[in-house]
């Protein structure tokens, strides 16, 4: 069986176009930045855009946008992959933790 590419978001819109992770998560974060500009938090949100989604590069969550699989936890992958970047880059545990937290729950 050959695997699909690893590297979209989404499956065909009704206009039968995929949309990439990459684009994906680029778009989110600046969609993200803009939403917390007021609250002084823009680069809390481009980073959170920025991760949000990171688990969807991976073959089992491609098996769903294929139809192969039912269900696969994109969200907590994310999470954790966020947490070790960004700890290991700032050293701040609980700004990590409350980071991930908000990627983790936000499906």
């Amino acid at each position: 069986m050959q695997m699909p590419d690893i590297d979209w978001a989404h499956s065909a819109n009704d206009g039968g176009i995929w949309q990439s992770v990459e684009a994906h998560l680029k778009g989110t974060a600046a969609l993200c930045a803009g939403y917390l500009r007021g609250l002084g938090c823009e680069s809390a949100g481009r980073l959170l855009g920025e991760f949000h989604d990171f688990g969807k590069y991976s073959e089992r969550f491609q098996e769903v946008l294929h139809g192969r699989e039912f269900r696969v936890d994109h969200a907590f992958p994310s999470a954790a992959f966020l947490w070790y970047v960004y700890y290991k880059a700032k050293a701040c545990p609980e700004e990590a933790r409350i980071l991930a937290t908000v990627i983790a729950s936000h499906h």
